[in-house]
């Protein structure tokens, strides 16, 4: 599915993904582990990809939608690190087509819920990725007209001590 993506053929890349889903709800209703869970959850978000792609805003947000519930249940019964990741992706993804259909308060919400997230990373773990990704998050709610004061401000902040302490960060 992601050669297919990559490559622009959207309707080969539906199909694998599309395979990939069945193969992974049969498995997560079988053996509903983490997991098997997990990859349904990744699924979900590869065709709502390829719907948000081909103009299918209302399906991608369906997947999204599925995705966001998936990845809250896996973060709640299982909060590592990586599903919490998980779980502000998904966050990101209901924002962005949020904003995609026009609904900014929706996007907002959203898009705060990621930031917060991230921002509980990076004290966490301390990362460069994730405080990129919190820059990123920033961004959004900057775009969206978020609640922070200058989400635009903190974001170049981040930027500047990502540079600061690596100048290879892009």
């Amino acid at each position: 599915g992601e050669i297919c993506q990559a490559q622009g053929d959207l309707a080969g890349s539906w199909s694998y993904y599309e395979q990939v889903t069945e193969l992974f709800k049969e498995l997560a209703e079988e053996s509903p582990t983490l997991e098997n869970r997990h990859g349904l959850a990744i699924s979900y978000d590869k065709m709502g990809e390829i719907c948000q792609a081909q103009g299918d805003l209302a399906g991608s947000r369906g997947y999204y939608e599925r995705y966001l519930e998936l990845s809250r249940q896996l973060a709640e019964e299982s909060p590592t690190l990586g599903n919490r990741h998980g779980l502000a992706i998904s966050y990101e993804r209901m924002g962005g087509i949020c904003q995609a259909q026009g609904d900014l308060a929706g996007s907002r919400s959203y898009y705060e819920q990621e930031s917060e997230l991230f921002k509980e990373l990076v004290k966490e773990t301390l990362s460069p990725q994730t405080k990129a990704y919190l820059a990123i998050s920033y961004c959004r709610l900057g775009i969206t007209g978020g609640v922070f004061p200058l989400p635009l401000q903190k974001s170049l902040e981040i930027w500047q001590q990502l540079v600061k302490k690596n100048p290879n960060v892009s």
